[in-house]
């Protein structure tokens, strides 16, 4: 499915998905705040 998609901000949500193990619903409610890039780290949804 990854692969299949072409839209970058697209590929970037299934895989944000994909390897945070997040629900829709949680991908919805993620803030900037909620994610340490510099640790690769996203922190829990709640």
């Amino acid at each position: 499915m990854i692969d299949n998609t072409n839209n970058i901000k697209h590929r970037c949500i299934v895989n944000l998905l994909y390897s945070a193990r997040l629900r829709r619903s949680e991908l919805l409610n993620l803030k900037i705040t909620d994610i340490d890039s510099k640790r690769m780290l996203v922190y829990e949804v709640v």
